[in-house]
């Protein structure tokens, strides 16, 4: 988010995707609509983009920052999100780099 290089929700993903701008994309299992799902797996496979699935909605929305969250770093409330899209990575780092590692060695689609 700091680099402008997360999009989140069908819309703005999609829109990455078909532009061939994305480059990891983020799909949570617990999403309801089928259709949605094959569109987002079917650009991703168009593009060459990795796909990691992840459990639930309300988690992947925590990751993107769509949480509220207590004094204590706790999470309060998490809006939900389909699928977000990382289209910059921002500056080169070890986490960088371990996350490169960690999808070449699961190129054929990820889970955590």
């Amino acid at each position: 988010m700091i680099h402008g290089g997360l999009k989140k929700g069908l819309h703005e993903c999609a829109k990455a995707l078909d532009r061939r701008a994305a480059r990891l994309c983020c799909l949570a299992k617990d999403c309801e609509n089928d259709e949605y799902k094959k569109l987002i797996k079917a650009l991703c496979a168009e593009g060459e983009v990795h796909v990691i699935m992840v459990e639930s909605g309300k988690d992947l929305g925590a990751y993107c920052g769509l949480a509220k969250l207590n004094e204590d770093g706790t999470i309060k409330k998490a809006v939900r999100t389909s699928c977000a899209v990382v289209t910059d990575f921002g500056e080169e780092t070890r986490a960088l780099s371990v996350l490169l590692d960690f999808l070449q060695k699961h190129a054929d689609g990820a889970e955590i």
